[in-house]
């Protein structure tokens, strides 16, 4: 398994959904200052909650560190362990047979067997994520730099994109707090509130077995101009090469993303003005990024989640050994993926732009 990230914020993942553990070991200088509650506190946001859009296993999350003595770190790498706790092999006992819509066949070929929990293709290794992003985020706002996501869309819902209307620091502060982050448009055709009907769509996939697709987008604040390298150091790279890890992760798209298809050059350019003393684009189709490298504007980016592929309802299925089967799933399943996964990709994104600008320092750039 490539467990390992990173060439200057350098991370390497461990363990598997029902294995003892999950943890990571982080590669920074000894003496860095690291605020373990505000890590702990991230990693909450995280958490299966009690709550019908939630998976029912409820796991303590609470972190182990080694080589980290009152927030400083004594030992490198540092290490994060998170303990499984509340694992229920017996949900498996279906195997051979393979799920529809997850990893298990490929995993047979390469690997000779089947792994309870989904083994490391599990979402579960998205804990590891959290921690080190919420550490690279701590760095990151010592330069100014801040970092917020939403769900941004399950099913046919939308909230209000960033792009349209980027959150103040009220409403950041509100997205942080709450475990199902949206921004509401200004208005809506039938003037319900979006979040509820997005609640609404994740119950009707509850109440028919089912499960939602979802998306989550990402935006950033105070980064400077010129950040990143172009072509295969670009942002865009950076940031790609971390969010398609996390399972479930689809698509990705960087501001106008898809959108671009059927617009005219005329109406998708971000023209410049003089703002404040300060060169700024009148809107922000592109994200934030240009050539790959960061234009000062608010950096944004949308992943869409596929559906989970954990579901209620009897599937047609065969065995690695060529029999064909019938399968109906038990156990704890998430119906939807974006309301935990807010987190993980704002993780993600902070883990891209520290190793980004600890790059830029490497080769001289300065903000």
């Amino acid at each position: 398994m490539e467990n390992t990230w990173g060439k200057f914020y350098t991370v390497e993942i461990f363990g598997a959904s029902h294995e003892k553990e999950v943890g990571v070991r982080i590669h920074l200088p000894l003496g860095t200052k690291i605020d373990s509650e505000q890590v702990q506190e991230e990693l909450n946001r995280r958490k299966a909650k009690n709550v019908f859009w939630s998976t029912g296993r409820l796991e303590a999350d609470e972190i182990c560190w080694e080589g980290l003595e009152k927030n400083k770190v004594i030992s490198t790498p540092l290490c994060a362990r998170v303990e499984n706790k509340n694992i229920k092999s017996k949900h498996y006992d279906f195997f051979p047979k393979l799920r529809p819509g997850h990893a298990d066949y490929p995993a047979y070929v390469k690997y000779g067997k089947l792994f309870a929990g989904g083994g490391f293709f599990s979402g579960r290794m998205t804990a590891p994520l959290v921690i080190a992003g919420a550490v690279a985020k701590q760095f990151l706002k010592e330069r100014g730099v801040e970092i917020v996501g939403q769900i941004s869309k399950i099913g046919s819902e939308e909230a209000r994109s960033f792009l349209t209307s980027f959150p103040n620091k009220k409403e950041r502060t509100m997205l942080r707090r709450s475990d199902f982050p949206v921004m509401e448009p200004e208005c809506t055709s039938k003037g319900d509130s979006v979040k509820d009907n997005m609640i609404a769509e994740i119950g009707l996939a509850v109440y028919e077995r089912d499960s939602v697709g979802s998306a989550v987008e990402v935006g950033v604040t105070g980064l400077p101009a010129g950040l990143g390298e172009p072509f295969f150091g670009s942002l865009e790279s950076r940031i790609a090469s971390l969010a398609f890890s996390v399972p479930g992760v689809k698509a990705l798209e960087f501001g106008m993303g898809k959108n671009f298809g059927e617009m005219n050059g005329s109406k998708a350019n971000d023209l410049y003005e003089i703002k404040e003393g300060k060169i700024v684009t009148v809107t922000n189709h592109n994200g934030g990024i240009l050539g790959g490298l960061s234009t000062g504007m608010p950096l944004i980016f949308t992943v869409t989640f596929k559906p989970p592929s954990s579901i209620g309802r009897r599937q047609r299925t065969v065995t690695p050994y060529g029999e064909t089967a019938e399968l109906t799933l038990e156990g704890r399943h998430d119906p939807v993926i974006a309301p935990r996964a807010v987190v993980v990709m704002e993780a993600v994104c902070a883990m891209a732009l520290w190793d980004a600008l600890l790059a830029g320092e490497e080769t001289g750039w300065k903000k």
